[in-house]
């Protein structure tokens, strides 16, 4: 447990490598036979998993401070390793379907009580074997070219997952998603897709896969996180002397829509010298949709309850399925300070409230996200605030209390 008090933020903060796109581009690399080059990496205990994975896959990796390479080397093994992310087993599941032999993929129980339906029902439909254990995934395939449907996906990674397999094999292939969630992630993993070669072209609302297709090598460079880079957005609503930079303008990540959405919000946000700073803040009533940018969530509730006007979130189901509950568990852990709402179907609201200002303790519910942003709220509110649970960060973001420290926040 540690506390972080009221501080004057300044100085200049650099957005680590993102996390989606780093592990998009180790998976991706198990289909190539070319040397893959990966500069500007940021590690985590989501990046080692996916590095565990592509080792056991069979390739060799290289680990520099700031840069992987991947080469060609052995035969894919039978058993995996992950910790808790949901990203490399679910980007994994669809390659071991095709290797048509038995694996094992072991995971940490929480892990597993995330959803997978879509992949059990894909093993139902085509004869596999998919038994979900304690703590392990027993599984094997012989995934094949075909006609894919996709409904009601509660994470994109299933498709990006399937996009990521479906072009090595040996004929043509089509994924149709009926209310596909989280745009934003599949345009990345297209993007990934179509770095190393690969073309995939989306008519219709499908997904058109050209069997056979070869997969090359590529030297490329991770581009800065925006959803690691919200957190310091939110700080720099109230610290002016706060600049963030390592951000792509026309990154296709979703959460780049922190800067519309606080401009929405009536904050003016500047963009000089490669640096976002924060102007001025007037905050005004206004609706958020979760629906592309649920990561964003725990944050916006933060910069909500502080911003004392009426914000609703419409699709906050898209909370639910997480590392935690992050929707109820934000709710609770703000009502502490005395937020009022109210909660419906898919949809919560938050009013103007009378914050108090006792001494709390947080609950982070072992959720990088929700531990990160109530680090950003106890950093900016005069409470006396501890918080619990601060080796969660190591999940996305190791440096992420050293980066405050250097920001001049106060914590012990």
């Amino acid at each position: 447990m540690i506390e972080i008090k009221q501080s004057k933020a300044k100085g200049l903060v650099v957005a680590p490598a993102s996390k989606s796109y780093l592990q998009r581009y180790i998976l991706t690399s198990f289909y190539t036979k070319d040397k893959v080059t990966i500069n500007n990496v940021t590690y985590s205990n989501d990046i080692y998993d996916a590095l565990n994975v592509i080792e056991a896959l069979g390739k060799k990796t290289t680990i520099f401070p700031k840069q992987i390479i991947i080469e060609e080397n052995k035969s894919p093994k039978d058993e995996y390793y992950i910790k808790e992310s949901a990203t490399t087993l679910r980007l994994l599941i669809p390659i071991l379907f095709t290797l048509n032999k038995t694996c094992t993929i072991y995971c940490k129980e929480t892990l597993l009580q995330r959803p997978l339906d879509y992949y059990k029902d894909l093993a139902l439909k085509n004869d596999f074997n998919f038994k979900i254990e304690k703590d392990k995934i027993v599984l094997k395939g012989n995934l094949k070219a075909q006609n894919y449907l996709i409904t009601n996906p509660k994470s994109s990674q299933f498709v990006s997952g399937m996009l990521i397999t479906l072009p090595s094999l040996a004929n043509d292939s089509t994924i149709e998603v009926i209310n596909e969630v989280s745009k934003p992630y599949l345009e990345m993993t297209l993007a990934t897709l179509k770095e190393f070669g690969i073309k995939i072209t989306y008519q219709d609302n499908k997904y058109l896969i050209k069997g056979k297709q070869k997969y090359q090598g590529v030297s490329i460079n991770v581009e800065g996180d925006w959803s690691q880079a919200a957190y310091f957005f939110a700080l720099a609503l109230f610290n002016k002397d706060l600049k963030i930079t390592n951000l792509n303008l026309n990154s296709l990540q979703g959460d780049k829509a922190i800067v519309n959405i606080l401009k929405d919000f009536g904050c003016e946000i500047a963009y000089k010298n490669d640096c976002f700073m924060c102007l001025k803040r007037e905050f005004k009533k206004m609706t958020i949709d979760l629906n592309d940018i649920p990561d964003l969530g725990p944050i916006l509730m933060v910069i909500a309850l502080l911003a004392q006007v009426e914000v609703t979130f419409i699709n906050t189901n898209r909370l639910i399925y997480k590392e935690s509950n992050r929707l109820d568990f934000m709710l609770f852990e703000l009502e502490k300070l005395g937020l009022k709402y109210k909660k419906e179907d898919n949809k919560v609201t938050f009013f103007k409230s009378n914050l108090n200002y006792k001494k709390i303790v947080f609950e982070t519910y072992n959720d990088h996200r929700i531990f990160m942003s109530l680090a950003i709220l106890s950093a900016i509110i005069p409470n006396e605030t501890f918080i619990k649970g601060e080796e969660a960060i190591n999940k996305s973001y190791p440096d992420f209390l050293n980066d405050l420290k250097k920001l001049n926040i106060c914590m012990k």
